[in-house]
């Protein structure tokens, strides 16, 4: 991963983000029980693809509206994200416009922030 991808407070694969350095982030991390934290180059950050789980967790719910997928949208904005079957991304909608094709949690955290105000 790269450094302007990431906001702390970002999920990765390896835990939360807390630190953002020139090389390396520092991320908290549960082990064994334990809130434990370390500096992981940001090479080996391995972003979390979305997945259903994933948005019904940040407060997306099923929506009817996608012909050829599935539509997911957030209570009281404007925001919708529909995963079309021949697509192996999310596509992003903002007031009907479409915004930006997504991967991970990460992206879909920043873009809530940018566009909403609000953390996931």
């Amino acid at each position: 991963m790269k450094a302007e991808q990431l906001r702390i407070g970002n999920l990765v694969n390896e835990g939360v983000v807390t630190e953002l350095r020139q090389n390396s982030a520092r991320v908290k991390y549960n082990l064994k029980g334990e809130v434990a934290q370390s500096l992981v180059f940001y090479d080996y950050l391995e972003p979390i693809p979305i997945t259903e789980e994933w948005l019904v967790k940040f407060g997306f719910e099923l929506n009817d509206r996608a012909i050829l997928g599935v539509s997911y949208k957030i209570k009281g904005a404007a925001l919708e994200v529909i995963k079309f079957d021949v697509d192996d991304y999310y596509t992003v909608y903002f007031k009907d416009v479409e915004m930006v094709k997504i991967r991970y949690v990460h992206q879909l955290q920043n873009l809530i922030f940018s566009v909403l105000g609000q953390e996931l």
